[in-house]
């Protein structure tokens, strides 16, 4: 298995080693979804979807999943209840960084929802749409530092997990599980013992410890069959996002937050280089 090319280590900026050029003073990015994508945190492009569907009354959003969608309905029940739980959040957060970190959370919660209330084909349509949506703006921390000119963002999983993109992590963690069990795999069995190891980390049935393995390998197959041109494609996106919302349909909810405990730990492991700007 080769490893994901997306991953990148960089230890230059993370031990201190910038160039004497770069000044100390800290700096922000505008992250455009019309420029770098791969880039705008889930959470502003989900947030931006709700507010717009709720400001059309839902008819957007109705038309979009292909069903109509009243007052009452669950799915529109569970987005303006989190829409609702974000702006109570945004005015009532002693610290602005306790608001993103909430705020990011109750959208995508909202959004995993949507991945069990709707059936598949409507959801994968939903989630095309939020993600072609080229309008969406972010404006990172400032925790950038200057260099050459250029504002350089890096966040560090263990400071700023809703900054690592989603296809990254969840990349890496099915890549991490599929190699890891490679070699205590047995068709679409494994070694009992390995199965144990696994609970040690999350606290789940052996039969979704199972489903979960094989999942990842199948995601892992699935991408090393890509030429190496689509190793950052929508098709890899898509793979990978279809994979997560598989699991989320497939185990009861107290299973997925375990799964997603685990996967979290790989986004608190990883850091993101947004792309450098010259303000």
């Amino acid at each position: 298995m080769r490893a994901p090319a997306s991953i990148l280590l960089l230890s230059a900026f993370l031990t201190g080693g910038q160039s004497a050029s770069t000044s100390s003073a800290a700096c922000n990015q505008t992250i455009s979804a019309a420029n770098a994508a791969h880039f705008l945190p889930a959470h502003v492009s989900w947030e931006r979807y709700f507010d717009a569907a709720a400001a059309s009354r839902f008819a957007t959003l109705s038309a979009d999943v292909g069903v109509p969608l009243n007052e009452g309905n669950p799915i529109v029940t569970r987005i303006s209840t989190a829409r609702g739980n974000v702006d109570r959040i945004r005015k009532t957060a002693a610290v602005a960084r306790e608001a993103d970190l909430r705020a990011a959370d109750v959208i995508l919660d909202a959004r995993d929802d949507l991945i069990r209330l709707l059936d598949p084909a409507a959801y994968e349509r939903l989630e095309a749409i939020v993600r072609a949506d080229r309008q969406s703006t972010f404006a990172t921390p400032s925790i950038g530092i200057r260099s050459a000119g250029r504002c350089v963002v890096i966040a560090r999983g263990s400071e700023y997990p809703e900054l690592i993109p989603e296809i990254d992590y969840w990349k890496l963690y099915f890549y991490s599980r599929a190699q890891a069990s490679s070699k205590y795999r047995h068709g679409a069995s494994y070694d009992a013992d390995h199965i144990r190891a696994v609970r040690t980390d999350m606290a789940i049935p052996a039969e979704y410890v199972t489903r979960l393995l094989n999942l990842a390998a199948d995601v892992v197959q699935q991408l090393e069959s890509l030429p190496d041109t689509a190793a950052n494609s929508d098709l890899t996106a898509q793979i990978i996002l279809n994979a997560r919302a598989q699991l989320i349909r497939s185990m009861p909810e107290i299973v997925w937050l375990e799964v997603r405990r685990d996967a979290d730990r790989t986004r608190s492991n990883m850091v993101t280089a947004f792309p450098s700007d010259s303000r």
